[in-house]
């Protein structure tokens, strides 16, 4: 064991012109063919809310929160995350996906720091290469605390099964 260069093991998530990478421990499920349902006066990035083991939750589009390049998605998979910081109000989230989630293990053998990579969105923490591609490491805090902006408009309870 000594010597050997820590890994942290996580998922490479697909969008449509970044992919993100979060760690195994945040995502409940992969969901396909989930019926998003629009919400009236909701940002953009809030794509509307969608209905996952008896509970609304909201699905946001990940690229629009950080300002990136967006195009909607017929029938998009859901990413449900679980929440870290609005656990009583809001457990569970979800994001819409442009592909299918591939496993990754990231260590400092494979992860480099992207120079100059400021970013000008909140729910951008930092750009890296991972394998030598970009990839994204998301705010999650400042994703949350958007999404708690918006609370009244999903808070919900959900439909009788």
């Amino acid at each position: 064991m000594a010597g050997e260069a820590k890994q942290v093991r996580g998922l490479l998530i697909p969008l449509q012109a970044i992919r993100l990478i979060l760690p195994d421990s945040m995502i409940v499920q992969i969901v396909t063919g989930a019926e998003i349902s629009p919400i009236s006066n909701a940002p953009t990035w809030l794509q509307g809310t969608a209905v996952w083991q008896k509970r609304i939750i909201p699905a946001i589009s990940f690229e629009v929160a950080a300002n990136q390049q967006y195009r909607p998605i017929e029938n998009p998979r859901l990413l449900v995350l679980k929440s870290i910081n609005n656990i009583d109000k809001m457990p569970f989230y979800a994001i819409t996906l442009a592909g299918i989630p591939r496993p990754a293990r990231v260590s400092g053998e494979n992860m480099a720091a992207v120079e100059n990579a400021a970013s000008s969105s909140p729910v951008i923490l930092n750009e890296v290469l991972i394998d030598g591609e970009p990839t994204t490491i998301p705010n999650l805090d400042a994703l949350e605390e958007m999404l708690m902006s918006q609370y009244g408009l999903f808070a919900e309870e959900a439909p009788a099964a």
